[in-house]
Order: structure tokens, then C-alpha cells, then sequence
């Protein structure tokens, strides 16, 4: 047999390193959506020059908000919008890198649309020629199913399971309580199946620019929506602009450890003033 080229070896184990490294980074394409309710525009135009500059920013800004980015650039009517969210679990590096992978692929595969939105696992990114910050809608969405169905054996204590985690997580998103990030409109969690070896994970959260009366509204429809297209199924996903849910048998997120509590202080007469205090500090989503 003759002996394999070194060049083609070196190919070969670089094309298995860039696989492992896309695995280990999740950045799993899911869905998009072109929307041409909004118009068409061409690169070269004022819209399209307007929008080169928050899909730059979205994914190279370096401050980060809760993992949520939004800006705008530009004046009506040829102003562009867009907004950046990442999973409450996903850390900075990663997300900016998602984000960076969706403009590429939204401008690919909707290059004349006016607004677009696609989603990964990390990530969802939309743009538009409209006002979208503050603003919750629940359409366009996505529902996914996974193809597995729940054996008949423990479907009513599967679905029993997935209703009470789900319903527990919704109130935790939106009290703001899911998380030691002090991030609001996120939570994770998990809770086991009776009577079996089951266990089911699930990640709720709102983009965090929507009030806490539009986060309950959205996940409630969310809710409704997976229940729906879901039932009897191992898994389900709800993409949406404003929220999203997910639930699996298996562990698809970072679970988030609430950070231990700091020991107490000895008590002292001595009045001190602890170093940074009144200092404004931030909290984000992703770490």
C-alpha cells in the first residue's frame, strides 16, 4: 500500500480539527427567515449602507448587556435596526462569534430583504428598516419537534414532568430569579420523569429589552405553541423574535452554579468604607 501524502494527511487532520472545534463551539445553525413584508433594498443603496454598520457593531462591540445587543445607524426611511441575543448560558467569545456567523449567513441568504432573522443554538440576530427595540412580537417563529416519541408507558408522568418544569421556569424567567448572573428574563433547569431513568432539561428566557408583562405573554404563547406541535415528543424547541423555549431529554446547556455567598465579616467599631463602593457594576447574561 502506498504511503498516504503528507499534504493530504495534514489537510485531513486539519479539516477533523476545524469539525471538533465548530462541535465544541455549538454554533448550530437552525433557522432563518426572509421577510419581504418591508421591501427589498440593493447593497450598494442607502439602507443597505446604513445596515453595514449595527450588523459590525452586533457582533464586535465588546460591552455586553445581558447578552443583548441593539443599534441602529442611519435616518428614516432608510434606517437599519438590529438586534443581537445570545443564550443566557452562552459566554461572550462564543456569542460574538455566533452573532458574527448569522449576519454572514443572513446577508447570503437574504440579500434583498429589508428584514431577516435567523437563529442558532447560541444566538438569534434580526434586522430591519423598522423600530424593534422595546417591542414584543411572536411572529416570525419556529417550533421544533424531536422525531422520538415518549414511550406510552410513562407519557402521562413525561408530559406531567414537562408541564410543572416549564411552568416553574416561566415564573423564574420572569421574576429574574434563573440565574446567579443577576440577569433577568433567563432560566434554566431540569426535573426527573417518575416511575422511570428519565431526566428533562429545559432553558426559557425574553430578550431583555421587553417588559415583564410582555415576557409572561410571549413564553405563555410559546407554551401553547410547543404543547401543541409537541405533544408526546422526547423534545421540543420555540424560536421566536421576543422569547424562546426549549426542553430535552439530554443536557444541551451550561448549567449556571449559583456562586457561594461571601463569609461574614468580623464586626468592628471601626467605621470603613469598603473599597468600590457606590462604583456602578454591571451584570451580563453571558460571562
Amino acid at each position: 500500500m502506498s504511503p498516504v501524502p503528507s499534504m493530504m494527511l495534514f489537510s485531513f487532520i486539519s479539516f477533523l480539527a476545524i469539525l471538533k472545534s465548530e462541535a465544541q463551539d455549538q454554533l448550530n445553525f437552525v433557522y432563518h427567515e426572509c421577510n419581504n413584508h418591508f421591501g427589498n433594498f440593493t447593497p450598494a443603496g442607502v439602507y443597505g449602507s446604513n445596515l453595514n454598520t449595527p450588523l459590525s457593531k452586533v457582533y464586535s462591540h465588546e460591552e455586553i448587556d445581558n447578552g443583548y445587543y441593539n443599534f441602529s445607524y442611519g435616518q428614516n426611511p432608510n434606517k437599519a435596526y438590529a438586534i443581537g441575543f445570545c443564550r443566557g448560558d452562552v459566554k461572550p467569545d462564543k456569542c460574538r462569534r455566533c452573532l458574527d456567523k448569522s449576519a454572514v449567513l443572513l446577508r447570503e441568504r437574504c440579500p434583498p430583504q429589508k428584514e431577516a432573522i435567523a437563529w442558532f443554538d447560541a444566538c438569534m440576530l434580526r434586522y430591519t428598516n423598522h423600530s424593534i427595540f422595546g417591542v414584543m412580537v411572536t411572529q416570525p417563529n419556529n417550533i421544533l419537534c424531536n422525531t422520538n416519541n415518549v414511550s406510552t408507558k410513562v407519557l402521562e408522568q413525561f408530559d406531567q414532568a414537562v408541564d410543572d418544569l416549564l411552568s416553574k421556569l416561566s415564573n423564574m424567567t420572569v421574576d429574574g430569579g434563573g440565574s446567579r448572573r443577576n440577569s433577568e428574563f433567563f432560566a434554566e433547569g431540569d426535573a426527573p420523569v417518575q416511575s422511570s431513568n428519565t431526566t428533562i432539561y429545559a432553558l426559557l428566557q425574553c430578550t431583555p429589552d421587553i417588559s415583564k408583562q410582555n415576557c409572561t405573554e410571549c413564553l405563555q404563547s410559546a407554551l401553547s405553541e410547543i404543547s401543541t406541535f409537541c405533544d408526546g415528543k422526547m423534545g421540543g424547541q420555540y424560536l421566536g423574535p421576543s422569547c424562546s423555549v426549549r426542553y430535552e431529554t439530554y443536557l444541551f446547556f451550561e448549567p449556571i452554579v449559583d456562586a457561594p455567598a461571601p463569609a461574614p465579616q468580623p464586626a468592628t467599631d471601626q467605621v470603613t468604607t469598603p473599597i468600590g463602593e457606590g462604583l456602578f457594576q454591571s451584570s451580563f447574561l453571558c460571562t
